[in-house]
């Protein structure tokens, strides 16, 4: 059998027999059936590369997380705090003022109790 070649401007015959083309064709599919098990192999380990980075990004998502959600503890912890200490000075302060007027008025109080019992 007599293949021609393009070469060029010049065409060029091979002669091959039916050997060497079944050869020729046995080679090609091997070769073919090698890349394709490495394309395989390659895009298994591409995957589990994948999946790994997808876990990793997921557990650091989850570490950010848990770090916003106690920043967010700790400062509205904070801001409670302090809205409760200034409710406690608030009432504290009314405690002394009731106190206060208490005290001052205890003499004037003194005075009506014993002046009913001297009438």
């Amino acid at each position: 059998m007599i293949y021609p070649l393009l070469m060029g401007r010049f065409v060029q015959a091979v002669d091959m027999s039916k050997s060497d083309v079944l050869k020729a064709i046995k080679k090609a599919e091997s070769e073919a059936s090698d890349i394709l098990e490495a394309a395989n192999k390659e895009a298994s380990s591409i995957l589990s590369s994948a999946r790994a980075d997808a876990s990793e990004i997921s557990a650091k998502g989850r570490i950010d997380a848990e770090a916003d959600a106690q920043d967010l503890i700790a400062k509205t912890r904070n801001e409670a705090e302090k809205a409760a200490g200034k409710t406690r000075k608030a009432g504290e302060k009314n405690i002394a003022s009731i106190r206060s007027k208490g005290e001052q008025n205890q003499s004037d109080a003194l005075k009506v109790i014993m002046a009913s019992f001297t009438k």
